[in-house]
């Protein structure tokens, strides 16, 4: 299990929790959410690597960036990576943080020793903006379909858990007066420029019936990174990432072991 930390990045508050043993694996968690919402999958990525997972600023327990947008929270995520000393590690990221892990990825291409991607941000999709929304806010009941499989009583709590911790955070984001604008940045911008710019070996996850981001950008972005890898689960929705944590923890450790092979 994964222990709670508070740390100061900036002058502000900085929450993150970490557990574990192996190669460090930064794990940053999608928008109006924390890593709360993901603690079984933490919990099964901790028995294989050393799992630091941050509550990124405006979420969770962690204090906003004076202007929440990418170029600060990356900023301060670099920052706080530079604290821990981290070299050589593993950064995951899903939905909004797929893109900000790529930011990240590409501002420090000598530490980060590979990129996963969980249904990520950051190819314009030109929708209505409500559209993001309100789907945002229908996501764990979209992601229901992910618990009809093996093991369902547990995939159930884990949506129950999920749902509850996704809605309260998603109350909390809403507050934040500078959440339109960033949402306008993540999803109304195109930003293939910084994905052309990873050079490490990546995996891109994706869900087939996402119906936030296209399962489409995991092609383009196949594309745009050379080194990388698609997999696309079947009849899985956004969150998925949550709910088959079974899953994701196979998927991470099958490609880190292939790689360094």
């Amino acid at each position: 299990m994964l222990k709670q930390y508070m740390t100061k990045i900036n002058g502000k508050n900085f929450e993150y929790y970490e557990g574990g043993t192996g190669t460090d694996l930064v794990f940053l968690h999608g928008f109006a959410s924390d890593p709360k919402a993901y603690k079984d999958t933490l919990d099964l990525l901790a028995q294989n690597f050393t799992v630091i997972a941050p509550s990124i600023p405006g979420h969770g327990n962690s204090e906003n960036t004076d202007d929440l947008n990418l170029n600060q929270i990356s900023e301060s995520l670099l920052n706080f990576i530079k604290k821990k000393e981290l070299k050589n590690f593993i950064l995951v990221g899903h939905s909004m943080a797929g893109l900000l892990s790529t930011y990240v990825a590409v501002k420090i291409k000598s530490k980060v020793n590979c990129l996963i991607l969980i249904d990520s941000a950051g190819l314009n999709e030109h929708n209505p903006i409500y559209r993001y929304f309100l789907i945002s806010f229908l996501l764990p009941l979209l992601t229901i379909g992910t618990t009809f499989k093996k093991n369902a009583g547990k995939r159930y709590v884990r949506l129950v858990n999920y749902g509850t911790e996704y809605l309260k955070r998603g109350i909390k984001c809403l507050r934040n007066k500078h959440i339109l604008n960033f949402i306008k940045e993540l999803v109304l911008i195109d930003h293939k420029k910084i994905f052309k710019k990873v050079n490490c070996k990546t995996l891109i996850l994706w869900g087939s019936w996402d119906k936030f981001i296209s399962v489409n950008d995991a092609w383009e972005i196949n594309k745009l990174i050379k080194n990388s890898k698609v997999i696309i689960l079947n009849k899985y929705f956004h969150g998925w990432c949550c709910i088959d944590s079974e899953r994701l923890a196979k998927e991470v450790k099958d490609f880190v072991n292939n790689y360094k092979n």
